[in-house]
């Protein structure tokens, strides 16, 4: 399951990548002046690629060394929307939070916990800071991201993780993409031993959907014992969405 969300650009906007600088994470468009269409093409391929513009740097800044990716798309004209491919919005502190105080008190310290789709590490972050002797296995599909993640001192496995294999594990913490929130959760849940406990944040209407398959997960939802409450409104504005959101905990 890939599901790349890529698209192509045009060879004006190549030639103005191709004069713009890079100064460590930050790129810095060229000294010209150039036509709003124009402007709004680049900032396109920038903003795919996971820039954010920075008024005060005056330059687009990225969380990765962005040279490689800029010089394939100048090669091939082909860009990967990273953030639209993950459906990555990070998970706010607060939430996690409360993720981690559903976490069973009974649990072991040195327990193992997968996080599946890691992003930038903001669920692991505070996890290993509530259980520093616990075994981590960290599953994230972009790369840019599993840089960030090496970075922080995790040791990522890049993959789709629909296309991994399950290992047993005592807890799964996770905020899986949205558009597969269903396929996500349930090969989720196939990774925990007996007695081990998946949290997932999932969208608000996962359990009221009307087609076959959102019918068939809120049976096994049922057949499995999950329960579920609402999370706040806006939980994740902060991180760029006021899609409303609710947290499933099952234990197996």
């Amino acid at each position: 399951m890939s599901n790349l969300k890529q698209f192509t650009t045009d060879d004006e906007t190549v030639e103005i990548l191709k004069l713009s600088r890079i100064e460590g994470k930050t790129l810095f468009l060229p000294d010209i002046t150039l036509e709003r269409s124009q402007y709004e093409t680049v900032n396109k391929v920038l903003v795919a690629l996971g820039a954010k513009w920075n008024k005060k740097a005056r330059g687009h800044v990225f969380d990765y060394d962005i040279h490689k990716e800029i010089e394939s798309v100048i090669k091939t004209k082909t860009v990967t929307d990273w953030k639209k491919s993950t459906d990555f919005f990070y998970t706010p502190k607060n939430v996690v939070n409360e993720m981690l105080g559903q976490i069973n008190f009974y649990r072991h310290d040195n327990m193992k916990i997968l996080e599946p789709s890691a992003g930038q590490g903001h669920i692991l972050d505070l996890a290993k800071e509530n259980f520093p002797n616990a075994e981590f296995i960290v599953i994230e599909k972009n790369p840019h991201h599993c840089e960030r993640l090496r970075e922080k001192g995790y040791f990522p496995i890049q993959a789709d993780f629909m296309d991994v294999e399950p290992v047993e594990v005592d807890a799964v913490l996770m905020n899986p993409p949205f558009s597969f929130e269903i396929e996500h959760i349930t090969h989720a849940y196939d990774f925990l031993k007996d007695g081990g406990q998946l949290i997932t944040i999932a969208s608000a209407g996962i359990l009221d959907k009307g087609t076959k398959k959102g019918k068939e997960f809120k049976q096994w939802f049922d057949d499995v014992y999950g329960y579920d409450y609402t999370l706040p409104a806006n939980s994740f504005k902060e991180s760029g969405t006021s899609v409303n959101t609710k947290m499933l905990i099952f234990n197996k």
